[in-house]
């Protein structure tokens, strides 16, 4: 059997969700570490939030803004990976866009990212076990094409029709 996940179409979940584009958003202000804050988005079928231009980095810290918590730090989905060195996002997009703080980020024994609401948005590295607000992202709506013994099965709308 395998699973082929398709493009992001569809609407956001019902409640606190925030739609852009193809995505839906959430900002939570329960005070979570990076693992528990994955586990709570992962619930959603949602990772931690990947950022990938000024346009979302904005509309990101916006976001956290409008939330209202009692802090302005939010767990972001970046994360040091210890065998390239690289900073990696959870959701497996290119690492193509960063809006590091002045000298952030402060060495690789802090392997999480985190968005700081109100320094414009930028972002610092933190132990992972702090516990911080967290913002997911999931596609606005998840569909699964499932392959079974050679009968492919086809998604027309929410209708599956076997081919």
């Amino acid at each position: 059997m395998s699973v082929i996940r398709l493009s992001c179409i569809g609407i956001c979940p019902d409640g606190s969700w925030t739609k852009r584009g193809s995505y839906c958003y959430l900002a939570e202000c329960t005070q979570r570490n990076a693992e528990q804050a994955r586990e709570s988005c992962a619930s959603y079928d949602a990772t931690l939030v990947s950022v990938h231009d000024l346009d979302e980095h904005l509309f990101i810290t916006e976001l956290g803004e409008s939330a209202k918590c009692s802090s302005d730090l939010f767990h972001i989905g970046l994360r040091a990976n210890s065998e390239s060195l690289k900073w990696v996002w959870d959701d497996g997009t290119p690492s193509d866009y960063f809006k590091w703080d002045v000298s952030e980020p402060s060495g690789l024994t802090k392997s999480c990212a985190l968005i700081s609401t109100s320094l414009d948005g930028c972002w610092g590295n933190c132990l992972c076990d702090r516990s911080l607000g967290y913002i997911c992202k999931r596609c606005d709506a998840i569909f699964d094409v499932l392959t079974l013994d050679q009968t492919l099965f086809t998604l027309t709308g929410n209708v599956i029709i076997e081919t």
